[in-house]
């Protein structure tokens, strides 16, 4: 009799673990695609970001009160500043009388 009752308890108990290991993984997978469908998002997301337009207003050397609009996308914005930090650098290395090393083999001359 107490074979039967421990028999039956590990079917039991066996058969619920195996449902419960099912409803893991398939929760597991679910997360895993929305997980993937996030990430997507996010690049999207990021690629927009990149397209989307900014205004800035900069005051014109001189003047007191005029002043310079200027709209850019961000990646355009990025490319601005990128530049100009590479040419303050530049300059920064021409004024110390270093010799000028090129780290940018795509620039022909810096």
């Amino acid at each position: 009799m107490k074979l039967h009752l421990i028999a039956a308890a590990t079917l039991a108990f066996g058969t619920t673990a195996a449902f419960a290991q099912d409803r893991d993984d398939e929760t597991a997978a679910a997360q895993a695609v929305q997980a993937s469908q996030q990430e997507d998002e996010i690049e999207e997301e990021e690629d927009d970001r990149g397209s989307e337009v900014v205004c800035r207003t900069e005051r014109v050397t001189g003047s007191l009160t005029r002043r310079n609009r200027t709209c850019l996308t961000r990646d355009e914005w990025d490319l601005v500043e990128r530049r100009t930090k590479d040419e303050l650098d530049r300059m920064g290395r021409n004024a110390s009388g270093s010799p000028q090393l090129c780290n940018d083999p795509t620039r022909p001359t810096c």
